[in-house]
């Protein structure tokens, strides 16, 4: 490591050779670490990675701006960050034997990071400039460990902790991460104050089990100038007052920095912005820096344009292009040039494959004839929900869990045996409780036993497109909770059929 910070000192002072200016900083500040997982683990996203929080962390490092050349505003930025990454685990479970049962596991790991960062400076005034910059980063794993602490319902406390290694196997970490970073902020001279993101391209853990893992982070960095360093200026030959390249001589704006002729030209057309009737808009030189006139505004200028005030096409020389059937499709490209029609159907009407009056675009049910307030989908069969009905009222949970009872299997496989047969019928399973306890509690509670029923019919071959569970908690009472049968009426499973 301290090989590399020589090398890299020894780089700046070589680049100082051919630059005008080089700043070296000390920076470092806060910052929020994530880790991004992708795997496919059932249900992941939705009972597990809701408990996974970031982790607060710092960086701390160094960083050189190396202009490319002098005056330039562009500038290389290599840098050695150290920075500190992870992400925490926090979930209380709700068991039948301990209620509050927490375990807050957190992921800690340290890298040593190289950016190589292309970046710009934009002048806001005197001493002030927008700076911003973005580039690749290579991490060097440097440290890391898991912290796993539990707390049962006597409040015992307990605290393990496991330091990681790098290289191949389960539960490692890789050596090396790439990613890339961006940085965007003030530069006031002497010191700097940027927002910092990084975010990994490569996945630099292996689990027991298929997935992704990248770092994410997110912070901010005060920059403190060591030094400037700074070339001597050799005396110049011709006078160039306002150091834009062109001397006195043959400057014609010899006190204002430009580029033509040595005199500015905000719109870049090549005419001075004193012989410019359109300084803000880019122009032609045989029009005194304007645009060619275009009145109808289709970009073709007027001159060329045969239909100068009816916006057309290049192709009909301005004019616009026919179209029989006036549905604002193009003759030569409507594949139903004499029947109004839509754009993505290449003019023609909208399909419409069950002949029930809706378009495909808009019909659930394209295959089979429906009602439009079915969205296209003909209405499920009352014998049908009345079975359904009746299976979610007899669909009972073991007090205070989602564990379905043994006497509501024979309901659920009826219910499974009752999809099977019906193959294009979908279920809706709604968990509902009453208001005793906390609502994120009876949110998940309810949410668990949704799933509970959902996995039941999943096991039993239905398919889980068919299938969408939801827990409400006490959002949508069907009784009075102030009262016990009330409360009793609100304990339910509601199990709803569609297409």
């Amino acid at each position: 490591m301290r090989k590399f910070i020589f090398l890299l000192f020894t780089s700046l002072l070589f680049f100082n050779n051919s630059y005008n200016q080089i700043k070296v900083r000390l920076i470092g500040g806060p910052q929020q670490a994530d880790i991004k997982e992708t795997n496919s683990i059932p249900d992941w996203n939705t009972i597990t990675s809701p408990w996974y929080k970031k982790r607060n962390g710092f960086h701390a490092g160094i960083v050189a701006d190396i202009p490319f050349k002098t005056g330039s505003k562009a500038f290389f930025q290599p840098g050695f960050i150290f920075s500190s990454k992870g992400r925490i685990f926090d979930k209380i479970y709700d068991t039948l034997i301990d209620p509050n049962f927490r375990v807050k596991s957190t992921t800690a790991v340290n890298y040593m990071e190289i950016p190589l960062n292309l970046g710009y400076k934009l002048p806001l005034g005197k001493k002030i400039k927008f700076v911003v910059s973005a580039g690749p980063y290579a991490g060097l794993f440097y440290s890391g460990k898991e912290t796993t602490e539990t707390t049962d319902k006597l409040f015992t406390y307990t605290k393990e902790e496991t330091k990681y290694q790098t290289g191949k196997g389960e539960n490692k970490f890789k050596s090396l991460d790439l990613g890339i970073n961006a940085t965007a902020g003030f530069d006031f001279g002497g010191v700097t104050l940027t927002g910092r993101y990084t975010r990994s391209l490569v996945n630099n853990f292996t689990a027991s089990y298929n997935g992704s893992f990248k770092h994410e982070v997110l912070g901010a960095s005060l920059g403190i100038n060591l030094k400037t360093i700074r070339e001597k200026k050799l005396k110049p030959i011709i006078k160039d007052r306002d150091n834009d390249g062109v001397n006195d001589e043959l400057d014609a704006c010899p006190d204002i920095a430009g580029t033509v002729k040595g005199c500015p030209d905000k719109d870049k057309d090549g005419v001075a912005d004193k012989d410019d009737k359109c300084p803000d808009v880019t122009g032609l030189v045989k029009y005194n820096g304007c645009p060619i006139p275009d009145t109808d505004g289709d970009g073709i200028n007027d001159e060329a344009d045969k239909c100068p005030s009816v916006a057309g096409l290049a192709k009909y020389n301005g004019c616009p292009a026919p179209d029989r059937d006036k549905d604002g499709i193009a003759d030569d490209e409507d594949k139903c040039p004499d029947v109004a029609g839509l754009a993505n159907y290449n003019g023609c009407p909208a399909p419409d494959r069950d002949k029930d009056g809706i378009t495909d675009e808009e019909d659930q049910c394209p295959d089979q004839p429906g009602r439009i307030e079915n969205h296209g989908c003909p209405e499920v069969k009352q014998e049908l929900k009345k079975k359904i009905d009746e299976a979610a009222r007899k669909v009972f949970f073991d007090f205070g869990s989602s564990k379905i009872k043994k006497e509501s299997f024979k309901v659920l496989e009826e219910v499974a045996k009752l999809l099977q047969e019906n193959g294009e019928l979908r279920l809706i399973i709604e968990g509902h409780t009453d208001n005793v306890g906390t609502a994120e509690r009876n949110k998940i509670r309810s949410q668990e036993r949704a799933d509970t029923i959902k996995n039941f019919l999943l096991s039993k071959g239905v398919t889980g497109n068919r299938l969408t569970a939801t827990g409400y908690g006490f959002d949508k009472p069907v009784a009075d909770n102030t009262t016990a049968s009330g409360r009793a009426q609100n304990r339910r499973v509601e199990m709803k059929l569609s297409y």
